[in-house]
């Protein structure tokens, strides 16, 4: 009789415990669309570690430059965020985000002014990706523009 209530208790126990779905990102937590779009990109860690890289890149090449740099990588997010909604489908994205740790974390070690014209050509080429990538994550019932306006 024992080990029929302890095999009862541990299936209560069990069933309490193990959850009836997860999600691999918060875009699916349902904090709001815009939270979704803030929190999506910083809890992945293939796009903290290329935004990261951007900045330091940019802040490599002084202030003035260093402010146009971010922009354009940050117009590149929206676009590319707007494309993945537009067309889910273009899977080499994937590698070129995957190019982009090396790319970008071998030019932060490198420590050199690089010509502006690459780092707009680089962010422009990252951000699109990165945006695309985050645009699919995006679910069919949130808002757009509030997920884009986080992002």
């Amino acid at each position: 009789m024992g080990s029929h209530r302890a095999i009862t208790i541990f299936a209560a126990v069990a069933g309490v415990l193990i959850p009836s779905s997860a999600s691999a990102h918060l875009v699916d937590a349902r904090f709001g669309d815009f939270y979704a779009g803030l929190v999506h990109p910083l809890t992945a860690l293939d796009h903290v570690f290329p935004f990261l890289a951007v900045g330091l890149l940019a802040g490599q090449q002084g202030a003035r430059s260093a402010r146009a740099i971010l922009g354009c990588f940050a117009l590149a997010l929206i676009a590319g965020a707007v494309l993945g909604r537009l067309d889910p489908g273009a899977t080499p994205v994937v590698y070129v985000n995957g190019a982009s740790f090396v790319v970008l974390g071998g030019l932060v070690a490198l420590a050199r002014r690089l010509p502006v014209w690459v780092l707009f050509a680089l962010s422009a080429l990252f951000g699109l990706t990165h945006g695309y990538a985050n645009g699919t994550a995006r679910t069919s019932d949130m808002l757009a523009l509030n997920f884009v306006a986080g992002m």
